[in-house]
């Protein structure tokens, strides 16, 4: 049968004023591989689907109508008259066709033959091909289905009969019990036993497994690719090659999942088509999505996938933000001296109930023009409500006004700060402040190399004059390096001014900062601790040159580092890094040092934040815990695990279920937040002696203010964590890493929680924090257990959301 395409839709109905949906449901569908039927209860048929290249007249009036049946390219019906009509492609009309039939039960249309069920258990047939050749003597039939040149029939003591071409279709299983519903496809056949087991047979695909388990299957619909089956609590599972179900979208998988209420189901080539309970229609798959279903009988959409958003100003088109669907916060740069924008979202389901856009200024509609933060990045939120007006999702947009310099360099040479071989590049201070003085609101300067420099070491001098034309105009000001495979993106308020300034007893303008970007091969020792795909070792720093006097200057913060995936170097398959296994760690004294944490970027990017002049590289590392197979948040134990913040037992288990300690979770969230070990102990906490293993990193998380002892002087490290302790601890992280309050969803509150008033004063608003930033949640009971222990699993649900709350991770589950 023809591959699905739907080219465009059209209704058929009476001429006649439509009840509303609800006194008018659908109250039956069928499906072919190029169109689908709904038959309404006033006995009006919704036709939707390809056009027809060839049609035998104008459109039948379809009404009065009981039955219906989608073949290829073709539909038949029969009206409560019982007269018969057939509409669609005469190329493929089958011949021969009665003028009427009186008692027809059932119809069933295949690629050039139709089958009727008349209500006494006998089947007729017309049109062409072997699946016409009903068997003599059949009776008692209870189901039929028409295929391609191919027929199947059940009878009352469960029985299948098959006639027609072969293919292997006719060769029924000797075994196939009692058999209780039937189906096939373009060349196999597939039978529901009454014992609830689905069995299939002729050229079938390969591989067929079920998406879920087959319990309770009341019916089942073949297509040429996979089978659909019913439960009797009204879901579906699909059956089918598992390499075909994996390389569904997460949304067409969703579908598989979502409804409960389903009533009947049909399937085309590579869709389905489903009724529910309350008579609206769903039709879901490749090349389909459910709003192409006729608007009066269509099941309002829950899709709230964001594609992108159109920027403009009043002048017209700035630019466009790609979302790609994911809730990553997406990063544009806008030019400079803009200081309204609009946006015109865009998204999957055109008919979603609402479009929310928030600032910290207010709240916006579409086409508002929304004032931009005169001192920093403006960041939004736009919130999608679905046709369904209950689903709802949220994505988060950063913009920032750039100045933009290409090309305006005045000297290059291959003479480096370190005398390594590469390109020095100086920034031309002529062209880059006459349009600076221009600016009095930039965020950024994103300085572009030049292309021909890709992946070398380099060295970017940026004059002193431009650096203080920035500071003066934002002194938190970001500058971006640029080429097409690295950008390095650091704020000026990491570097140290004004101490720069008394220091050198001089002005910016006797100053030059040089970017410093530098990159060697991996050395052979990692892949011998099984870390494979190596990227190259990076560093980047920066240096100060007074004369010619060169020197690294001490910053405060991190660097961004942001590499193109299939630039990042190392060997020829680096840049297949797999996302769910991919880390960053820091080269340190030959050895594996600390973790880095992944900041978020945009889609074909990947991007850390780390220390300057610090080596790092990135790697494929994949720990396989032996006891998490089935665990409910696998996938967030392996990612993590991966980036080796959260690391197993000696013997190969993560014992999910086990209490975290106090000390593991501090320990834990320095790991994640990629901080750097403080090796000095003030002695600060009574029961910690300074010899244990996890001093460093719990000074470090002292010293960044996420962890604090008892009012005896103690920090009890080795006591099971509470859950008010972990909200505590990673409330302080929140407030030290900075994250946006529009990500906080505020109509959420503690105390809906049965046992609130259990929760300790001092860490009230920490829980009720995090409850809004969704990182935890209470338990099935309706209470929140402040003193309850906080499990392995759980703990790594909550760095996991943390981790993306704060924009550390651009963690994704596909």
């Amino acid at each position: 049968m023809g591959f699905i395409a739907i080219l465009l839709f059209f209704s058929v109905f009476a001429n006649q004023e439509f009840a509303a949906a609800e006194e008018n449901p659908v109250i039956d569908i069928s499906a072919s591989d190029t169109h689908k039927m709904a038959l309404k209860k006033d006995g009006s048929v919704v036709v939707w689907g390809s056009a027809f290249t060839s049609l035998t007249g104008p459109n039948p009036i379809m009404q009065n109508v009981r039955l219906i049946s989608a073949g290829y390219q073709y539909s038949v019906f029969i009206k409560q008259d019982e007269t018969v009509h057939t509409w669609g492609n005469s190329k493929y009309f089958p011949q021969g066709q009665p003028s009427e039939i009186k008692d027809a039960a059932q119809i069933s249309a295949g690629r050039s033959h139709v089958l009727v069920l008349k209500s006494d258990g006998t089947v007729i047939s017309w049109g062409e091909g072997r699946g016409t050749e009903v068997p003599n003597g059949l009776k008692g039939i209870v189901s039929i289905s028409a295929g391609n040149n191919h027929s199947l029939a059940l009878d009352d003591k469960g029985k299948v009969y098959a006639w027609g071409e072969d293919y292997g279709r006719n060769a029924i299983p000797e075994n196939l019990g009692p058999v209780k519903a039937i189906t096939e496809s373009q060349n196999y056949c597939a039978a529901l036993q009454k014992d609830g087991k689905v069995v299939w047979w002729g050229l079938t695909p390969n591989n067929m497994k079920p998406s879920a388990a087959l319990n309770n299957i009341v019916d089942i619909k073949a297509s040429p690719i996979h089978i659909l089956a019913l439960r009797a609590d009204g879901k579906i599972v699909y059956i089918g090659s598992e390499s075909t179900w994996q390389s569904m979208s997460k949304k067409e998988k969703e579908f598989y999942t979502y409804y409960s209420n389903i009533k009947a189901i049909e399937t085309g080539a590579n869709d389905n088509l489903l009724l529910l309970n309350n008579g609206k229609v769903v039709n879901f798959g490749n090349s389909v999505s459910p709003h192409q279903v006729p608007g009066d009988i269509r099941q309002p959409g829950y899709n709230t996938d964001l594609l992108g958003a159109e920027i403009r100003d009043k002048n017209g088109f700035v630019g466009y933000a790609g979302f790609g669907k994911t809730q990553q916060v997406h990063n544009k740069n806008i030019p400079y001296g803009i200081n309204h924008i609009a946006l015109d979202v865009r998204t999957a389901d055109p008919y979603v109930s609402s479009v929310t856009i928030k600032t910290n200024q207010g709240e916006f509609k579409e086409s508002d023009l929304i004032p931009l933060d005169t001192e920093g990045s403006t960041f939004i939120s736009i919130k999608i409500t679905a046709e369904d007006q209950k689903t709802a999702k949220t994505y988060f947009l950063r913009v920032d006004q750039a100045l933009e310099v290409q090309s305006l360099f005045n000297e290059t040479t291959e003479t480096l700060t370190d005398s390594s071989e590469g390109v020095s590049l100086i920034l031309s201070e002529e062209s880059v402040l006459e349009q600076l003085n221009e600016s009095k609101e930039l965020d950024r300067l994103k300085v572009w190399t030049h292309l021909n420099n890709i992946g070398k070491n380099k060295d970017v001098s940026i004059p002193g004059l431009v650096m203080e034309q920035l500071y003066k105009n934002n002194k938190k000001a970001k500058i971006e390096v640029h080429d097409s495979a690295y950008s390095g993106i650091f704020s000026l308020d990491s570097l140290p001014i004004e101490t720069l300034l008394e220091k050198q007893e001089m002005g910016l303008e006797d100053l030059t900062f040089i970017f410093q970007f530098r990159s060697e091969s991996a050395p052979d020792f990692l892949e011998k601790r099984g870390i494979t795909d190596l990227s190259s070792v990076y560093r980047v720093n920066i240096l100060l040159k007074n004369e010619n006097k060169v020197e690294s200057i001490l910053l405060n913060g991190l660097v961004e580092s942001q590499f193109s995936r299939r630039g990042i170097g190392g060997n020829e398959n680096s840049f297949y890094i797999d996302q769910d296994k991919e880390m960053a760690a820091v080269f340190k004294n030959k050895e594996i040092g600390k973790s880095l944490p992944f900041a978020a970027v945009e889609e074909g990017k990947i991007g850390i934040k780390h220390q300057w002049n610090e080596p790092f590289f990135f790697a494929e590392n994949y720990v396989k815990l032996q006891d998490i197979k089935g665990l409910w948040n696998e996938y967030q134990v392996n990612k993590l695990s991966a980036n080796r913040i959260v690391l197993g037992k000696p013997d190969g288990t993560f014992e999910p279920n086990q209490s975290t300690t106090r000390i593991q979770f501090a320990v834990i969230l320095t790991r994640a937040l990629g901080l750097e070990p403080v090796q000095k102990y003030n002695q600060e906490f009574k029961d910690v002696s300074g010899n244990e293993w996890f001093v460093p990193e719990l000074m470090s998380a002292v010293n960044a203010g996420i962890v604090k002892g008892s009012s005896g002087g103690r920090f009890n490290p080795n006591e099971p964590v509470t859950r008010e302790q972990a909200a505590a601890m990673i409330s302080r992280a929140m407030k030290e890493t900075g994250y946006e309050k529009l990500k906080l969803n505020e109509s959420k509150d503690i105390l809906h929680f049965s046992d609130a008033s259990k929760i300790g004063i001092w860490a009230r608003e920490d829980v009720k924090t995090l409850v809004q930033a969704d990182i935890i949640s209470g338990k099935t009971d309706g209470t929140f257990d402040p003193g309850g222990y906080t499990t392995r699993s759980q703990m790594v649900k909550m760095l996991y959301q943390f981790l993306k709350l704060v924009e550390y991770e651009e963690w994704e589950p596909l």
